[in-house]
């Protein structure tokens, strides 16, 4: 997008196109900026009574064939055979607005543009707000648009969308709460909201637990109406629906139920797409130890899986994730950011074909290979002490709350132990009699022994234990299969070789 710069209506930088003061005797006067004479006809103080204003100059319609250099007519109504007036209102409207698109097929480029990266736009009436930035000094901007939608191409018309939202979990219970505030405050463009989720499951030990998804008890909540299944096969979407909404729910919608929907689908994706698609990128950007994450809005492809257009993303290089983040913390963090992403592009249109791709990551990662996100289970959490340093302690055990090791007891057998918690220590913390430990990584059906020194300190009630490349760790507390919780000290005295 090529646009000129304009300071914001009613910003202190914006320009005063008239300026009152008081002069020494009281009367109040009129100065123009143009510097051409006041309207105001000044006489002498004493004999003023009240001031005199000129009539207002009358503007003849320009002819539709009149050919002038400048904005194209439906703009800029000219005062007939004279110039617009220097700092007026006309000459600043020109100056404002550059590169309007589609006037007609013999329109030539304006050559007075500028490049911007465009973050957000605020539609108006007539009026488009957009804020972005200079992609040379990376400034932070703001401009405004002034013209008609259909002149201009940012302004797309929908209908009052009529939404099925499908939803499971905590992070797509924000996007459904945002999308019913939006509902209750503007009508025209969500006139009804119905909430698709999955049949309760069994947990627990022994599967013995019944759980609803968490999308239920909100939708309940805010009264809306509930369609719980466990396929789409055989069903059809609530009358007149024109929009599917998918946030993390966990069933691919069928092309049948995309086509039946006017303006088909949109996803909220916790990722910067096209990087970790599938149904975990929040679990596995941590594994990794992504320095950056974000959430990408896209349309939902009838094929496949996290494919479709990106309609909007967090901007580069993303959010930052802190060194300290649990699931929890950045799971509610990016689940408020998509919220408000989903809102923000459905205002803005990004639903109405044609779809534009916002997407700034896919030519980051264009020559790479993608990493994908599948679903996460026990054996991600399972302590790998061949390549696992105290940094991977501390972050799987801020994603999973526990990880988890066989441990070979006195009397040779190995027992699942976990650890709840786990935080790395310098090498001259580390304090107390050494001691030895041999663990076990299971690796499909086969395990591998591995031996790792550790370190007792009694009158500290300390366990220490040694990682890959020498790091060291400082384990609190564990929890021994068939055993309650215990500190560590205490817990794996049956796993210590020379422990009396």
């Amino acid at each position: 997008m090529s646009i000129s710069p304009t300071p914001l209506i009613g910003s202190d930088d914006a320009p005063h196109e008239e300026t009152a003061f008081d002069t020494e005797d009281g009367a109040s006067v009129m100065s123009m900026d143009s510097g051409e004479e006041s309207p105001i006809i000044m006489r002498n103080s004493k004999a003023l009574k009240q001031p005199v204003f000129q009539q207002a100059p009358r503007f003849k319609p320009l002819d539709a064939e009149t050919t002038f250099n400048g904005l194209p007519a439906a703009f800029s109504p000219q005062r007939r055979g004279s110039r617009y007036v220097s700092g007026g209102m006309a000459a600043q409207l020109q100056g404002w607005l550059s590169e309007v698109k589609g006037w007609d097929e013999n329109s030539g480029r304006v050559e007075s543009a500028m490049k911007l990266h465009v973050d957000q736009i605020r539609s108006g009436r007539r009026m488009y707000l957009v804020e972005g930035h200079d992609p040379l000094t990376e400034a932070s901007k703001r401009w405004i648009l002034a013209g008609e939608g259909k002149l201009t191409g940012l302004a797309k018309t929908s209908d009052p969308l009529r939404i099925l939202f499908c939803g499971s979990d905590a992070f797509s219970c924000e996007s459904l709460r945002a999308l019913h505030r939006e509902h209750e405050r503007n009508a025209q463009l969500i006139e009804s909201l119905d909430v698709m989720v999955l049949p309760p499951r069994r947990t627990g030990r022994g599967f013995k637990d019944i759980s609803e998804v968490p999308c239920k008890s909100v939708a309940e909540h805010l009264g809306l109406r509930i369609h719980q299944r466990e396929t789409f096969r055989g069903w059809k979407t609530p009358e007149g629906t024109n929009l599917i909404v998918v946030v993390s729910f966990g069933l691919f919608v069928p092309p049948r139920i995309l086509n039946s929907a006017k303006y088909g689908g949109l996803n909220v994706h916790p990722s910067l797409l096209p990087h970790l698609r599938g149904p975990a990128p929040i679990h596995h950007a941590m594994m990794r130890g992504d320095k950056y994450t974000g959430v990408s809005l896209q349309t939902l492809d009838p094929k496949v899986f996290d494919h479709g257009t990106v309609l909007t993303q967090t901007p580069s290089p993303g959010l930052p994730i802190p060194a300290n983040a649990t699931l929890q913390n950045l799971t509610e963090d990016l689940a408020k950011v998509g919220a408000e992403m989903l809102v923000q592009g459905l205002r803005d249109g990004l639903h109405v074909p044609p779809y534009t791709d916002a997407g700034w990551m896919a030519e980051q990662l264009k020559d790479a290979e993608l990493v994908h996100a599948p679903k996460v289970g026990k054996g991600e959490s399972q302590i790998r002490w061949s390549g696992w340093t105290p940094s991977h302690f501390e972050r799987f055990v801020n994603i999973f709350n526990t990880v988890w090791t066989q441990a070979r007891n006195n009397k040779g057998k190995f027992k699942r132990v976990l650890f709840l918690e786990v935080e790395s220590v310098p090498e001259h913390d580390v304090t107390g009699r050494d001691e030895e430990l041999v663990f076990r990584v299971e690796v499909g059906n086969e395990g591998k022994d591995v031996q790792r020194p550790a370190r007792i300190d009694d009158e500290r009630d300390a366990f220490y234990i040694q990682t890959a490349h020498g790091g060291w760790v400082h384990v609190k507390s564990v929890k021994v299969d068939g055993k309650t919780t215990q500190t560590a000290r205490i817990g794996m005295r049956e796993f210590l070789k020379k422990m009396k």
